[in-house]
């Protein structure tokens, strides 16, 4: 149904956020160095969306520096308090900024009136991209 295939497109964050970075990489002269955290790979990132000329994809896991990249796609914001690993550089406001968010559905709630159906969409995925990359 395409109640169904609505709220799946919502639930593929990491794909979208490929996208838009690509979105981005239409729109500079430069190649796009980006990074990507196991969540992105695992919520819709596939081999097969690593097709834009400009962009150079990273998945190396358990870095501690970011200083390589020019942008980053994670599920981590600047107010994790650790909840994994110690945080890394990428929550820096100094050095990185957000430049796009991506939700995802987060929930359906059933009501009493109209509409009876209420989706819910939260943050999941983010877009960063290291201030001094911005302006090459």
């Amino acid at each position: 149904s395409l109640f169904l295939a609505y709220i799946s497109h919502h639930n593929y964050p990491g794909g979208n956020a490929l996208n838009k970075l690509h979105e981005l990489a239409d729109k500079r002269d430069t190649t796009l160095q980006v990074h990507l955290d196991a969540a992105p790979c695992q919520t819709g990132f596939s081999r097969f969306l690593e097709a834009h000329p400009r962009v150079e994809y990273y998945k190396t896991e358990g870095l501690r520096s970011f200083n390589n990249f020019t942008h980053r796609i994670t599920d981590r914001t600047s107010d994790s308090k650790g909840e994994r690993e110690p945080l890394t550089e990428i929550v820096d406001a100094l050095r990185w900024k957000t430049i796009d968010t991506i939700y995802s559905f987060s929930g359906v709630q059933i009501k009493t009136s109209w509409p009876f159906l209420h989706l819910s969409f939260a943050p999941s995925m983010f877009i960063y991209e290291r201030i001094d990359a911005s302006n090459p």
